[in-house]
């Protein structure tokens, strides 16, 4: 119980996030699409893909998770924790600012890219890239402290909409699912969503350490969402073949990860803090082995 905890406040309620956020890192199309199918989901929830569902109360939901996160970065920066966001859920000062945040919130949003589904693999219940959200609100309303900012997503799958929108901090051209009235089009258009200023990908950092290949057990089948492979530019992917325990995961990120930070100097890391990976999990299918222990390490050593 947090009662054990006397150094630890805890928020019952987060405050709606303004579309200025999300837009920072998602299409206005993709957003108002899921949107209006939530809105009119009234008497059932739907089914927007092959995973995922919304309904009435979606929307609030999703806005109020990425705020949540905008709130734990004007709490953790802001030397009065007056913050945008932070004010509009604690009326304390407190005498000693926190040095980190723990944001509990649903949905989740690491498979969630500019536009929705990067892959065509389905969006993993995501909606909104909440982590996505609170490093640019940290680079563009906290400038004065954050000039870089890192995400570490530790979740046993890959946070492929995570990596989609800070591969959007330099201009690229990819191939895009357009939603048309009788079926789905492949189009190429050329992307550029930078969050604050010209050099923001020099600026960001996004590391992923996640199961990846084949279902164990089934060859036919890719762990999801698949990718996540490839490193380059703002972008660190920590792929772990066939699975991993213990061992292999904290050799992974003190091998990979830890230098990386060490070398980029964030003022600022987000944690994408999926528990998937853990042992007791039945959905991760046997990809991972990790413990609460573990959690608590990556934790320590990052702070």
């Amino acid at each position: 119980s947090f009662q054990d905890y006397p150094t630890v406040k805890c928020l019952q309620h987060c405050p709606t996030a303004a579309m200025a956020e999300i837009l920072r890192v998602h299409d206005f199309s993709y957003c108002q699409w899921f949107m209006k199918k939530a809105e009119n989901a009234v008497d059932k929830p739907a089914f927007i893909d092959i995973d995922t569902m919304v309904n009435e109360h979606t929307k609030t939901a999703a806005l109020k998770a990425s705020g949540g996160v905008c709130a734990a970065v004007d709490a953790v920066l802001e030397s009065s924790n007056k913050g945008r966001y932070f004010s509009k859920v604690c009326d304390e000062d407190f005498q000693i600012r926190p040095s980190s945040a723990f944001v509990a919130v649903r949905p989740p949003g690491h498979h969630a890219g500019a536009a929705g589904d990067p892959g065509a693999v389905g969006l993993g219940f995501c909606l909104i890239n909440n982590v996505a959200v609170g490093a640019a609100y940290a680079m563009q309303v906290h400038s004065d402290k954050v000039k870089k900012v890192a995400v570490f997503d530790f979740d046993v799958h890959h946070g492929n909409g995570t990596e989609d929108i800070f591969r959007n901090l330099s201009p690229r051209s990819i191939n895009t699912i357009v939603r048309m009235p009788f079926g789905n089009a492949s189009v190429t258009q050329d992307v550029y969503k930078p969050w604050k200023d010209d050099d923001d990908s020099q600026n960001a950092l996004f590391i992923s350490v996640h199961g990846h290949g084949k279902v164990k057990g089934d060859e036919k089948n890719t762990f999801y969402p698949g990718g996540g492979a490839e490193t380059d530019g703002c972008v660190v992917n920590v792929p772990m073949t066939g699975g991993f325990d213990t061992d292999k995961w904290r050799r992974a990120v003190v091998e990979h990860v830890l230098p990386r930070l060490n070398d980029f100097k964030p003022d600022l890391i987000l944690l994408s803090a999926g528990f998937d990976a853990h042992e007791g999990d039945e959905n991760n299918y046997d990809m991972a082995h990790l413990s609460e222990e573990d959690y608590a390490w990556v934790c320590t050593i990052l702070s």
